[in-house]
């Protein structure tokens, strides 16, 4: 068919500029058996290659190394518009975000473990960035936020979490969150009341000491600021 030919002239057309570009490797690149050419991924370097085996690792260098080579979906922007190839890149890019989402659960236990919470916070981070919806990983910002002593920001990680769950599905964060969220707001009332409650005490240490005078039959009462005499 004309399609069928047009193709055989773009893969050679093709075929022709990697040879152009590249006239010392591209040799060792394919492999021509009759009317078939295979591409040798061994003799090539290939960042998902190298991602899915960093992935399958345990040590958390591996892991961070995995984690920096996945920038996105697998040929993000890139469409041919032909149905085989489409179904054969919506399963990989699904397959590949898994292996992502994977790595990244890694790295959240070994960091809350090892009690890493920089760590921890940014590992969270990415993985609500590939699903926003897990409200384990909000609970985690929250608790390693307040542990941190940044409990505001630890209630504004509740708001995301409400705002995110709303807008993709009506619904209200779990009751374990909501339990979470007022446990933190009243340890931040009682901070606030505690703190409140310590001003006053200093500013009613700092008072000056009230003196009393008579003079001329009326007693006059003063107090002593500054330093001078």
């Amino acid at each position: 068919s004309s399609g069928e030919q047009q193709s055989r002239v773009n893969l050679r057309q093709a075929l022709s500029t990697i040879r152009r570009v590249h006239p010392s490797s591209s040799a060792n690149w394919f492999v021509a058996a009759g009317e078939s050419i295979t591409l040798k991924r061994d003799a090539l370097d290939l960042d998902v290659a190298r991602f899915e085996e960093l992935a399958a690792g345990s040590s958390p260098d591996q892991l961070e190394q995995a984690i920096a080579l996945f920038r996105g979906d697998l040929l993000d922007g890139f469409s041919v518009k032909e149905e085989p190839f489409e179904d054969w890149l919506r399963i990989e890019r699904e397959r590949l975000r898994r292996v992502a989402v994977m790595v990244i659960e890694k790295l959240v236990a070994h960091y809350r473990e090892s009690e890493d919470s920089a760590a921890c916070t940014r590992a969270a981070l990415r993985l609500l960035s590939l699903e926003p919806l897990r409200e384990d990983m909000h609970r985690l910002l929250m608790r390693t936020y307040a542990g941190d002593g940044r409990i505001n920001l630890a209630l504004k990680q509740f708001e995301i979490c409400s705002g995110v769950l709303q807008r993709e599905l009506g619904l209200r964060p779990e009751p374990e969150t909501q339990a979470l969220f007022r446990d933190l707001r009243m340890r931040r009332m009682t901070r606030e009341d505690e703190s409140a409650l310590a001003h006053g005490r200093l500013a009613q240490n700092h008072r000056p000491h009230t003196h009393y005078v008579k003079s001329a039959g009326c007693n006059i009462a003063y107090q002593v600021t500054g330093d001078g005499p």
